[in-house]
Order: structure tokens, then C-alpha cells, then sequence
């Protein structure tokens, strides 16, 4: 059934277009460096801090996920964030997360 499934709907990984795959491993690990923060701020005071710059495969994975429906990259994506925000420790003042257009 799976066979056939692909056949029809086949699964590409969300961030570089491998086959038979939702996510690569090498897609996740280019979402795993630290978090960077984004120069200039974008408020007086108020720090930005990006999962990964807008390009390659956080990029794409995004697109999908935002703009093609691919609601299968939610999980990985939300691991990716989840593991950016632990390591970020930031203590003193609350995180905040923002959602940012993809247009």
C-alpha cells in the first residue's frame, strides 16, 4: 500500500527534495547550530534571534510548511525551534516567539 501511496503522493524530504523522506538528516542538522541574532534590531531594546538565516533548507522547509501544506513538517520544524529556544538560555526576560511572513 505504501508503494502505491508514493506512487501517487510521493514524500520528498521538506528541505532539500530527498526521496522517500520528510525530513532529512541533513536538512535537521542545518537547524541545530545555535540560534543567531538578527543585526540590526528590529526594535530599540528588543533582541531578534533567528533558528537559521532564510535560505536553503530552512527556507524551503518553511515554504512547505507555510504555503504547500506539508502539515508532516510541523513535528520536525517544532523540534528544530524547541531545541533553538533551550539554547538560547536566556533567563532575564521572557521569549516571545513572533511568527514572520514568508512573503
Amino acid at each position: 500500500m505504501r508503494t502505491l501511496l508514493d506512487l501517487v503522493l510521493p514524500v520528498a524530504c521538506g528541505g532539500c527534495g530527498r526521496p522517500r523522506i520528510r525530513w532529512c538528516g541533513e536538512c535537521a542538522k542545518a537547524l541545530a547550530g545555535p540560534p543567531f541574532r538578527i543585526r540590526p534590531r528590529t526594535d530599540p531594546g528588543v533582541p531578534c534571534w533567528a533558528l537559521s538565516r532564510y535560505r536553503g533548507p530552512g527556507r524551503r522547509a518553511v515554504l512547505a510548511a507555510k504555503e504547500r501544506g506539508r502539515r508532516d513538517l510541523a513535528e520536525p520544524l517544532g523540534l528544530a525551534l524547541a531545541g533553538g529556544l533551550a539554547r538560547l538560555r536566556i533567563r532575564e526576560r521572557p521569549l516571545i516567539l513572533v511568527p514572520a511572513p514568508s512573503r
